[in-house]
């Protein structure tokens, strides 16, 4: 496992997000600069469907040597609701290539993380706990498995515990799942899963103008927080 001398100033840095987490890890005295996805602004703003964009990442990634790196690829394709209802309605052509696309930005995803941990860095990778996505990252563990510097987990949380709500301030469950190589990350979410009463909003249809499968793509405060404070944990 390499040493804190190993990593370069920055805690976090964030890949497939605008700024989420980063200002975050500022706000508690922590370094963080970069926030790469196709709607950052500037020099961040790069398109993962490019080569040239990846490389790029890559690059970067292997030069800054960040402690921690979060991981959110899109989703969408992967999810219970598309894969249940909304491929039906895709004609075969552009099933194809919408489902190529989001395997692209996965495998990218599942790089960059076995680059950050075999440098000895931290990652975690998010998908929603349904996502047919953690399929294809087992398929892959199991043909290629990680490299034993230091152990992997899957941890399973909803996003309630950490305040999540609706527009009109509802809470979300959004269960969540996290690959991570974090012992921070791993404990702060493990068994936050949902213990309310109360009703909870359905992550599907239109609340106050806003798509509510779009407004949940956020995290909310208290996990930025939480994860900002795990990067600035984490040393070996």
């Amino acid at each position: 496992v390499s040493s804190g001398e190993d990593f370069a100033a920055d805690h976090f840095a964030e890949f497939f997000s605008v700024p989420r987490v980063v200002p975050f890890v500022r706000s508690l005295g922590g370094q963080a600069n970069l926030s790469f996805d196709i709607m950052s602004r500037g020099s961040f703003s790069r398109d993962f469907q490019d080569p040239t964009d990846r490389a790029f990442a890559l690059s970067l990634l292997t030069a800054q040597r960040p402690r921690m790196i979060g991981l959110t690829p899109p989703c969408t394709m992967f999810s219970q609701l598309t894969q249940r209802w909304n491929l039906k309605k895709l004609p075969e052509e552009q099933k194809r290539v919408k489902m190529h696309e989001a395997e692209t930005l996965f495998a990218f995803a599942i790089l960059l993380a076995r680059t950050q941990h075999a440098r000895g860095g931290f990652f975690f990778l998010e998908q929603p706990t349904g996502a047919v996505s953690w399929e294809l990252l087992q398929q892959r563990l199991d043909c290629e498995p990680m490299s034993d510097i230091r152990p992997t987990s899957f941890v399973r949380f909803d996003q309630c515990r950490y305040g999540l709500r609706s527009p009109r301030g509802t809470p979300m469950k959004k269960s969540t799942k996290f690959w991570t190589n974090s012992p921070a990350i791993a404990e702060e979410i493990r068994n936050k899963t949902w213990m309310c009463t109360v009703r909870h909003q359905r992550i599907q249809g239109v609340e106050d103008g806003h798509q509510l499968s779009q407004w949940a793509q956020s995290f909310p405060a208290p996990l930025c927080t939480a994860i900002a404070r795990c990067a600035m944990a984490d040393h070996t």
